[in-house]
């Protein structure tokens, strides 16, 4: 028996999946994880404040069950793919990993921006992301497009604008 519990809980403004980005990479938010009290997890962090960006573990916990073949939102042949093959939240155990921007370690806190998590995301872990080790351009990227698609622009007509205020 595996038992994994949360060493503290993400702290944000996104509450609904609809409100966040599918990658944190394209997120423009600020938001903190604050970890629990009474394990000396202020020790913990100690160090961490070196860092720019760390690697968060948490879990999925508005996603219930998973599915064996999903539809990823970039996807070229439009043909949906295995679970493992992508990064949806759907799986079989709830698991996620994020790369964020780390601001500053305070206490128990620690303040982030640029991620893909909601507002009580439960941590399970949290690791430093190392440049040296992390980053490996030269990998085959599988089925995902070579480049992103560009970015799109949205225009209103003025009188939609209005109605809209």
């Amino acid at each position: 028996m595996i038992e994994l519990k949360p060493i503290g809980f993400v702290k944000a403004a996104q509450q609904y999946k609809y409100q966040q980005p599918r990658q944190g990479e394209f997120a423009s938010n600020k938001g903190k994880v604050i970890l629990e009290p009474g394990f000396n997890f202020e020790q913990a962090l100690e160090d961490l404040g070196g860092f720019d960006k760390i690697w968060l573990i948490y879990i999925f916990h508005k996603n219930k069950g998973w599915r064996p073949k999903v539809d990823p939102p970039v996807c070229p042949d439009g043909q949906k793919k295995g679970v493992f093959a992508t990064r949806s939240p759907y799986r079989p155990n709830s698991l996620g990993i994020s790369c964020v921007d780390l601001i500053s370690v305070k206490g128990r806190e620690i303040l982030i921006k640029n991620f893909d998590l909601l507002d009580g995301t439960p941590i399970l872990d949290i690791k430093p992301y190392i440049s040296h080790y992390d980053s490996h351009p030269e990998a085959s990227l599988g089925w995902v497009p070579q480049t992103l698609p560009p970015e799109m622009q949205i225009t209103f007509l003025a009188e939609a604008e209005r109605a809209a205020i």
